[in-house]
């Protein structure tokens, strides 16, 4: 739940932020944190994925094998299951909420619209389950990425929704901890089975896409690749 907690906090202080200097960060100055954010994301997405390797030479071509053959087979199916698209439905929500300026609208919609974005989203969902499965909060984790965004976010959108920012922590913290709570319960029977490690090789290659996104190198439907995850543990049990 650290990693969670972080998250929130950084909600907090952005929207504290936000909501008491109202002028924001330069253009030049949001795409630098923009392309520092990008880069420590390939950092870690690299380091989590070559840590999760072991054994002979073999052994380490067939975790990479079983790992390019899980995303490939999740994004297949994700399409097919148009996951991101209906994930994007939720974002044009939220997109054509922030375009209305209205009071009326900063009040009753604030709330709803910063959930949606805070908790709604491929990294919300993974953020908590590599927590779980590492045996607990460490510094090269998706939800310290998360976090980082997420505060970003909130310092832009403060001005507009003032205390809904801030509100949409509670949501954030009762779902992300849910997640992370019901992977820790089924941790130990993944420990005993060896399939943990597929599932951090996989963590690693999503959280470097993830930096492509950021740094708008390529444009990818990150959700599409979420049935990856149940994919690598099963090719690992299976081979």
């Amino acid at each position: 739940m650290t990693g969670t907690l972080i998250d929130a906090a950084a909600i907090l202080l952005g929207g504290l932020a936000g909501a008491f200097i109202h002028r924001q960060p330069s253009e030049a100055r949001q795409l630098q944190l923009k392309s520092i954010l990008g880069l420590v994301t390939i950092a870690f997405g690299f380091i989590v994925m070559v840590r999760s390797f072991g054994g002979s030479f073999l052994q380490v071509m067939g975790q990479i094998l079983i790992m390019f053959s899980a995303m490939i087979l999740g994004k297949f199916i994700g399409e097919k299951l148009h996951l991101q698209d209906r994930l994007n439905r939720f974002g044009l929500y939220a997109k054509s909420q922030f375009s209305k300026s209205t009071e009326s609208v900063s009040s009753e919609s604030g709330f709803l619209t910063c959930t949606i974005l805070f908790c709604l989203s491929p990294i919300a969902l993974i953020g908590p389950m590599q927590e779980s499965l590492s045996g607990g909060f460490e510094p090269f984790q998706i939800l310290v990425i998360k976090a980082a965004m997420d505060g970003m976010t909130a310092l832009a959108l403060a001005p507009t929704y003032g205390r809904g920012v801030i509100g949409a922590i509670l949501p954030l913290t009762a779902i992300q901890g849910t997640i992370a709570l019901g992977t820790l319960a089924a941790e130990p029977q993944l420990f005993q089975l060896g399939l943990i490690d597929s599932i951090t090789a996989v963590t690693g290659l999503f959280t470097i896409y993830i930096s492509m996104v950021i740094l708008d190198a390529r444009k990818l439907s990150l959700a599409d690749f979420l049935p990856s995850f149940v994919i690598a543990p099963l090719l690992t049990w299976i081979f």
